[in-house]
């Protein structure tokens, strides 16, 4: 429903320009109303950002049941008007896994929230990534060693679970930090700011040595999708991640990257890893391998093709 504009605007801020963005949900409304009724509607997470599931269902009507939801976040957590049913904003989420003819999530915590709510119609389809995009990685045993984090102003905060690791790291090997997309500063630490393009980020993520993924342990990060640490492993960049939600499905600990939970555990992992470009290596080539055979782009189409053929059987065959 957003341009790049609209996005790079609410980062910038911190908040969204509501006249502009006013004008955005005119114009899927006015959208909505002159669709018709498509074979598929395809929807990424809500229709209308902050409208209430009444308001949603008279404007979609019958249509609803052609409708396939997608969701990568846990975006009902934004909603607290529960109380207020039908009338509310957060009752859409349980109108949508009853009503749609299906709905697609890219994690386990997904699935199941979405199951709870009556969802019956539900596929889990990992976050993927064109793995053959990623330049593989060199890992060598004679250069400073880049520490890399990846994401936007409004998840650079996640890089305070390292505020205390970084140094210790830094005072063992000689090490690089860089963030792609956003800022974070960390004292006694070689920080790098670079700007995130869709055209660079493949490259500015193959010349990682680690990637890491920081989270804290809250329903919201529970339910996200790892996409971060799939860009790593396509480019045969060791992965590191908290062990939290969905990551602990993506990382076999030790074997195709690694888990970290506390700032202890953090700082043992990454020195082990500084310490052995080898070990690198090795883990960064399993990483590579995994992304290919379950987050390859080409799985998610196959997926995605099957639930589309699903909806479309199921409407010649008449209703549910």
């Amino acid at each position: 429903m957003l341009t790049d504009e609209v996005l790079a605007g609410f980062y910038a801020r911190g908040k969204h320009n509501y006249i502009g963005l006013a004008s955005h949900v005119l114009r899927r409304i006015a959208k909505l109303s002159r669709l018709g009724s498509p074979p598929i509607l395809w929807v990424e997470k809500e229709l209308l950002h902050g409208f209430p599931s009444f308001f949603e269902t008279v404007l979609m009507g019958s249509r609803m049941a052609n409708a396939v939801f997608d969701y990568d976040d846990a975006v009902f957590l934004n909603y607290s008007d529960g109380r207020l049913g039908c009338f509310g904003r957060s009752a859409k989420f349980a109108h949508y896994a009853r009503a749609a003819a299906y709905v697609t999530v890219g994690s386990e915590s997904l699935h199941a929230t979405m199951t709870s709510l009556g969802c019956a119609h539900i596929r889990r389809i990992p976050s993927t990534v064109a793995v053959e995009s990623y330049p593989l990685h060199d890992h060598r045993a004679d250069s400073v060693i880049v520490i890399g984090w990846i994401g936007t102003p409004m998840t650079v905060h996640f890089l305070e679970v390292l505020r205390d690791v970084m140094p210790a790291v830094a005072k063992r090997y000689s090490i690089q930090m860089r963030v792609v997309g956003a800022k974070w500063d960390c004292p006694g630490v070689d920080v790098r700011h670079l700007p995130w393009s869709e055209a660079t980020e493949t490259a500015m993520v193959g010349r990682f040595d680690i990637g890491v993924m920081p989270l804290i342990d809250g329903p919201w990060e529970r339910a996200k999708c790892g996409y971060k640490l799939i860009q790593y492993m396509a480019a045969g960049v060791v992965p590191m991640g908290a062990r939290v939600g969905e990551n602990k499905i993506i990382i076999q600990d030790g074997v195709n990257g690694y888990l970290a939970s506390q700032p202890e555990e953090w700082i043992e992992k990454l020195l082990l890893l500084c310490a052995n470009a080898q070990l690198r290596a090795a883990v960064g080539a399993r990483a590579r391998q995994t992304a290919l055979e379950k987050y390859d782009v080409r799985i998610a189409a196959e997926a995605v093709h099957e639930v589309f053929s699903e909806v479309v059987s199921r409407q010649t065959k008449g209703p549910r």
